[in-house]
């Protein structure tokens, strides 16, 4: 089961993290201009590590 932790947005870019508690994991889902990126899910066992990741990927220069 997925549980939201965070949501990220910037420039047309968002970025959700989610607690996986079945698999005993964060998770990051990217959507770029409103489109899931699906199979770019990152998986971590570390919170600080999916947060950084999406605030990497949320505030990279990029316009749509």
């Amino acid at each position: 089961m997925l549980k939201l932790i965070q949501t990220l947005t910037f420039n047309n870019r968002v970025a959700k993290v989610y607690r996986d508690t079945e698999w005993g994991e964060y998770r990051v889902r990217f959507w770029d201009c409103k489109v899931y990126q699906s199979g770019a899910d990152y998986h971590t066992d570390d919170k600080q590590d999916a947060v950084d990741t999406a605030i990497t990927w949320t505030t990279k220069e990029y316009v749509c």
